[in-house]
């Protein structure tokens, strides 16, 4: 399975390498038993909840931690602060676990079991879904947003992102939902023992891994990084050109603007690679409703990282529970097989990030992988437009300081990405793993 760093939006991959990381502490199947949730933790001032104890960890993550949960930190950009969709990086300490299962299906019926109960709970969690050609799993990550730690002052200036036991009581429901219900039918793949599993760390050790990874990370956060809503603002979408049409099991109406255009794409099949016509027709207006076209560094099935074609729409959402419909419907076809994509979703902050990711071998934009796209761009228009946030956050910018990531311009600059060295990480990345084989 290939993984995309842009669907963690974070400014370092190695933020949330822990886990994947590992410790000479030698793993077991579970043999703890797995405590009752947590009460939800009370109220303190500025809307805040106690961070979690020493006692909370001994009792609750312990367990946890050998049912393969772990805690790390990443580098979120966007957040709602109330009502606001804000983009605003920092670095946060989570508790997460990646779940497998054998089918897509399961995979996307166990997303909306997660949002059921997280909405139960009144928390929202950070969701990552992967739909591959060979395996599938949904990855959750979790936090509290406004925490005060007990030997704490009680000023607004203590607040910070941390673990509470809204996020240990919210995990173990999950565990026990996961296990009751899809392992036990064998939707799922049987908890696996890790070779090694890092230590359990204690409560000053997560404290102190976030605050040293919020200095260093200080200086990369733009002053200007958030932009507030407005009614002015993406008020109305403008309606979606066709593409072409399409069979009735994806009934989605796909006719390209160009007569002279779709002709030559029907002729010559959805394999057919792009002409600078298709980029104008059907690339650009997606530009214009927030998707990226890439060739990405990409951690290929061998564990190394290979220049790789996405697709990537952005989408934002009043709610969680419009954000999990739409990823729902979107895999409710098995037309991206067909295209030969995976599927990769970020949930987060009320928004998706849905991205077509191709395989390595896959050298150049074709007819399907734009009608791959336009797919999604439809049922968005089609039956969300009601449940869209009226928002111009996004989650990248160019250098210039506008909103959005950089876009090839032509073709020929988006075939030229390919052929772009990779950077020092990925460099260094691909030279231990193949000291690892030798």
């Amino acid at each position: 399975m290939q993984i995309s760093r842009i669907l963690w939006g974070t400014r370092s991959f190695h933020h949330s390498s822990r886990l994947f990381s590992t410790s000479n502490v030698l793993s077991s199947i579970p043999r703890t038993p797995f405590p009752a949730p947590p009460l939800q933790p009370l109220a303190l001032p500025f809307a805040s909840v106690p961070s979690v104890t020493q006692t909370e960890i001994d009792k609750y993550v312990v367990p946890l931690y050998e049912r393969n949960w772990l805690i790390f930190t990443e580098m979120p950009n966007l957040i709602l602060n109330g009502e606001t969709l804000e983009r605003r990086a920092r670095t946060v300490s989570l508790l997460g676990k990646k779940f497998r299962f054998l089918r897509g299906r399961s995979t996307a019926n166990f997303l909306a079991d997660v949002v059921d109960l997280a909405l139960q709970e009144e928390h929202e969690p950070r969701i990552t879904m992967f739909l591959g050609r060979t395996g599938q799993h949904l990855l959750l990550r979790t936090h509290t947003s406004r925490t005060i730690a007990d030997n704490d002052s009680f000023v607004e200036q203590s607040v910070r992102p941390g673990i509470s036991a809204r996020d240990l009581r919210l995990a173990i429901l999950l565990e026990n939902h996961y296990q009751d219900k899809y392992v036990a039918s064998q939707q799922a793949l049987r908890l696996r023992p890790l070779l090694s599993r890092p230590d359990v760390p204690d409560r000053d050790m997560i404290r102190g891994r976030q605050e040293a990874k919020m200095f260093r990370s200080a200086g990369t956060v733009e002053v200007d990084a958030t932009w507030m809503p407005s009614t002015s603002t993406l008020a109305t979408l403008p309606s979606l050109p066709e593409l072409g049409e399409t069979d009735a099991a994806a009934p989605v109406t796909l006719v390209a603007p160009a007569a002279e255009v779709i002709d030559a794409a029907e002729d010559e099949g959805p394999s057919t690679i792009c002409t600078d016509a298709h980029f104008d027709a059907f690339l650009r207006p997606l530009y214009a409703r927030g998707w990226h076209a890439a060739f990405l560094p990409i951690i290929n099935a061998d564990k190394l990282y290979v220049s790789t074609l996405c697709l990537t729409g952005f989408f934002r959402f009043t709610s969680l529970t419009a954000a999990a419909a739409f990823v729902r419907d979107i895999v409710g076809y098995p037309w991206y097989k067909e295209d030969n994509a995976e599927l990769h979703f970020l949930l987060d902050a009320q928004t998706v990030r849905a991205q077509l990711v191709y395989p390595p071998e896959h050298i150049g934009l074709t007819i399907g992988n734009l009608r791959a796209a336009w797919r999604i761009e439809q049922i968005f228009h089609d039956d969300y437009l009601g449940s869209t946030r009226i928002s111009a956050v996004h989650p990248y910018r160019y250098r210039n300081g506008s909103s959005g990531a950089h876009q090839p311009e032509t073709l020929e600059e988006l075939q030229r990405m390919r052929e772009t060295p990779l950077r020092g990480f990925h460099v260094r990345h691909n030279a231990k793993m193949a000291r690892l084989r030798r």
